[in-house]
């Protein structure tokens, strides 16, 4: 039980008087332990809880018959030197003005950390492990994760004072929760965007205040209402607060790319919406209390789920509330290759959890009861469910998607405004490239390899600028640019590019993933409405097999390995070529193999005649566009000899 609970309005008077609050325990140590000396029987929670609130009436009478509380408040609440939140603040903002130096000095990196040591439970003994000459690195971590635990501690003593921040708290409709947190926010932009403070709390008052009415227009009933939920979700907020901090160093631990960090995120948030609770059947539960039991509910509970969750249409819904509105509209479950990979985020988290935080003292072994692929692959079985799976498209499919997305008419607009929209179909069908690996690739990734007089242009597919994400370290490999790829006006795209001094070959932003996404989605949704990949085929159980933009790499991996063409035409040159893992004489252990050398991959791509697929027409197209089709691009210099 909370001491703010037990103490209510008296709270903030016990808790700012270290004396007051040392007496009290004592108090109700003495009080207990006579009642358990004098009890036979076991006590009810309800019994002892009801106990723990007479004692704290009999210390309040004792204590503070003759003392103002209201008035005792606003002072403590009004002096900085009392206040908890004071010395938060103010050591947070010269946390971040540390931050904020380009190239801080030694001096200063050392006084900062050696603050932060004092106040810290690291011994001697531990620092003397670390060398003379790791110091700064030491002190420099320190700092950064004295700026994380001092958010979070901002952010507990918000959710335990949420009262002093009323005025940044816009709607009162909303859940304690969703206060708290834009409480939060409000009190980190404030501190970060403003010089010191003597007094961070009166100056937060004064920094937006709600109409009168807007505060007092509650009937008591609501106000009841509030102060009820507010109880039943403190124990919410403590399991939310204590995930999301470790979510953060779990990840930021792994330190994996923006991309994989989101489905990371995804995963974790199921699992912590699960520690929440439901309310009925599922109660809140903290980390240390889950049990094997636990594990399997949540096994039975992640298999439910209905596909396709990153839609906004499941937003705002937590994992029982996901489940249930599944079972209302009788929907497709997750594929079992996803709850595979969600299963397996969890277990990561869970095992780090056991390995870096033993003092929160977990099992590493309660999770291994959790199989979601088995037992969802059972329950499809049962059930006569089946996932699809992604195919290629046919080649009359092909044609038809040329002659739809890039007739005459269309192809001129889309080369003029949005070319992406274009090469990155070539790219995808010609090179058998994803469609992210294609829309990030840098200007200076295009190469050339020249051997006996002719030119190899090629794409190093890297991932060494902030804005690149490949899927995995096979991925990187080199990608020639074929002569059909010439013949369709790559390189006059490229040098236009390059004449606008161009980082990137194509334009994108935060929107120009989504964007490009949503071009090749609609389209091929209005082509092939019964076979794309859609919440709605999935939901009607018809779909055995699917189409998407990833159909196009498909076909390319058809086209490479359907038969040999050149002396280069290995197995594992292929391989490299896809961006694959070879697979050892074992069957279990699988590697990189590498970047294939450019004019070798040439000689395999270029070899493939694409039989059966029309590229006429928009050839002609190309070339009424570009006036004339590029065949060299000068101003790029080798960098590299054959392998």
């Amino acid at each position: 039980m909370s001491l703010r609970r037990l103490s209510g309005t008296y709270y903030f008077l016990i808790e700012n008087n270290k004396l007051q609050l040392t007496q009290l325990s004592n108090f109700i140590n003495e009080r207990l332990n006579l009642l358990l000396s004098h009890t036979r029987s076991k006590l009810s929670v309800e019994n002892l809880i009801e106990y723990l609130y007479e004692i704290f009436d009999i210390y309040k009478k004792e204590n503070f018959e003759n003392v103002d509380i209201k008035k005792q408040n606003r002072l403590i609440e009004t002096n900085p030197f009392n206040n908890k939140f004071q010395t938060l603040a103010i050591t947070y903002k010269r946390i971040l003005n540390f931050n904020n130096l380009q190239n801080p000095k030694q001096e200063e990196i050392f006084e900062i950390g050696h603050e932060i040591l004092k106040r810290s439970n690291i011994t001697k003994e531990q620092l003397l492990t670390i060398k003379p000459s790791q110091m700064i690195s030491f002190y420099t971590m320190l700092i950064e994760t004295e700026k994380t635990i001092l958010e979070n501690d901002i952010k507990i003593y918000i959710a335990n004072n949420i009262e002093q921040f009323s005025s940044l708290i816009i709607d009162l409709n909303k859940s304690i929760q969703e206060k708290i947190t834009n409480a939060y926010y409000e009190v980190i932009e404030i501190i970060k965007r403003n010089e010191p403070k003597a007094n961070y709390i009166e100056f937060i008052k004064s920094k937006r205040t709600l109409p009168i009415s807007t505060k007092i227009n509650q009937s008591n009933h609501e106000i009841f209402d509030m102060i009820i939920n507010s109880l039943k979700e403190e124990d919410i907020l403590n399991t939310s607060l204590c995930i999301d901090s470790l979510i953060d160093k779990f990840l930021s631990f792994k330190k994996v790319t923006q991309k994989k960090e989101k489905a990371y995120r995804r995963s974790l948030k199921l699992f912590k919406s699960f520690l929440q609770g439901d309310g009925r059947n599922y109660k809140t539960l903290t980390l240390q209390e889950l049990t094997e039991s636990n594990f399997a509910d949540l096994e039975k509970i992640l298999i439910n789920l209905p596909a396709t969750t990153k839609s906004k249409v499941f937003e705002n819904l937590n994992i029982f509330e996901l489940v249930k509105l599944r079972k209302q509209q009788n929907s497709a479950r997750y594929a079992t290759n996803t709850l595979a990979l969600i299963e397996n985020h969890i277990k990561q988290f869970w095992n780090y959890l056991c390995t870096y935080h033993k003092n929160i003292g977990l099992d590493r072994d309660l999770i291994s009861i959790m199989n979601c692929e088995y037992t969802s692959n059972n329950i499809k079985e049962e059930l006569g469910e089946e996932d699809p799976t992604l195919r290629a498209f046919t080649l009359s499919e092909i044609n038809q998607f040329i002659s739809f997305v890039y007739k005459p008419k269309d192809l001129k607009k889309t080369l003029i405004n949005s070319p992406r929209n274009f090469y990155l179909f070539i790219f995808a069908l010609l090179c058998g490239t994803r469609q992210e690996e294609a829309l990030l690739i840098a200007m200076d990734d295009i190469k050339v390899q020249e051997i006996n007089g002719k030119k190899y242009f090629y794409i190093f597919l890297n991932q060494d600028k902030p804005y690149q994400h490949l899927k995995n370290k096979n991925a990187h490999r080199n990608i020639p640019i074929t002569d059909l790829m010439i013949d369709l006006g790559l390189l006059n795209y490229i040098q236009i590019r390059h004449n606008r001094d161009c980082e990137t070959l194509f334009d994108f932003s935060r929107t120009g993933g989504s964007a490009a996404r949503t071009f090749f989605s609609r389209n091929l949704q209005k082509l092939f409405p019964e076979i794309c990949d859609t919440r709605e085929n999935r939901n009607s159980r018809l779909l055995d097999n699917y189409v998407q933009f990833r159909s196009f790499r498909k076909n390319f991996s058809n086209f490479l390995f359907e038969e040999n063409r050149s002396k280069y035409d290995t197995h594992e040159n292929k391989l490299r070529i896809m961006g694959h893992e070879h697979e050892g004489s074992n069957k279990v252990t699988k590697h990189y193999l590498g970047r294939l050398e450019p004019q070798k991959a040439y000689e395999i791509m270029n070899a493939i005649s694409y039989e059966g697929i029309d590229f006429t027409n928009i050839k002609q197209i190309i070339k009424e566009h570009y006036g004339e089709i590029n065949k060299d691009l000068y101003w790029i210099k080798e960098t590299i000899q054959g392998e």
